[in-house]
């Protein structure tokens, strides 16, 4: 009985179908990991815009307070 070449196909195909079940399962979570991926892409170039802007705005401060500084202590050279 067990040298059946019947249940030995059966057995295989079961197998088979079990290994595309979790290929099925892997593709689905690789699509959901490159959605995330490529939604987190946009995410990080907006926060470097942002960063950037920040930089430009705070040099701009140090800008007006230094020729504030200037103008009021050295008299306006």
């Amino acid at each position: 009985m067990k040298d059946d070449p019947l249940i030995e196909i059966v057995d295989r195909l079961a197998r088979i179908e079990t290994k595309l079940d979790n290929h099925e399962q892997l593709r689905e979570k690789a699509d959901i990991a490159l959605s995330m991926a490529k939604n987190n892409e946009g995410d990080i170039a907006e926060i470097k815009e942002n960063q950037k802007w920040t930089w430009r705005t705070i040099a701009g401060i140090g800008v007006s307070v230094a020729v504030y500084l200037i103008t009021k202590y050295l008299g306006g050279i």
